[in-house]
């Protein structure tokens, strides 16, 4: 069966830190996605890790290594690898709740016959459980780029896209670049 979300971890240097996030994807209330995670040429043991997680089976992980170019490429590079409904982009150095692709799942399901809706956004908050920002209203729909600018929502939030979206709109990519322009 084709899992729902896809979360997509990009990744330069960072296998420290991918420990944290393997644990908190096992625990989990809602198992309904794959981790997929890009190697951005890492020179640290990320790939020995990762091919860590990969042996214990707990969790549904695909890896793939490119070349350095920067976050942006590395997420438009696992974009090619993506067929679930929905993306979310959780860095290396992010969490999750452990409810939160349950609350992604029931979210999704209560919108997805809802028309114009490239995704959902969702409030972050810190390791100790403070909130990234200002909260935002709970009820509605709002224009994702006005929202933005506006300045309406604050701080950090995670952003969850419908797949196709995110691929019909990669990142920009500009030769010698290592930075989204």
């Amino acid at each position: 069966m084709e899992k729902l979300l896809t979360i997509l971890t990009p990744t330069y240097n960072r296998g420290k830190y991918l420990e944290d996030i393997f644990k908190v994807l096992q625990q989990q209330t809602n198992q309904n996605f794959e981790w997929l995670i890009v190697d951005d040429g890492s020179t640290d043991n990320t790939k020995e890790i990762v091919e860590s997680f990969i042996e214990s089976n707990k969790l549904r992980i695909r890896y793939f290594c490119k070349e350095n170019g920067g976050k942006h490429t590395a997420v438009n590079y696992g974009l090619k690898y993506i067929s679930t409904k929905l993306t979310v982009i959780l860095d290396s150095d992010d969490t999750f709740t452990n409810d939160a692709v349950e609350v992604i799942e029931k979210t999704y399901n209560e919108n997805k016959n809802e028309e114009n809706i490239c995704g959902f956004t969702f409030l972050r908050q810190r390791k100790n459980g403070d909130l990234f920002g200002k909260a935002f209203p709970r009820e509605g729909r709002y224009n994702f780029s006005e929202w933005r600018l506006s300045k309406i929502s604050t701080g950090e939030r995670c952003d969850v896209f419908y797949s196709e979206i995110m691929k019909q709109y990669p990142f920009s990519e500009y030769e010698g670049k290592h930075t989204i322009v």
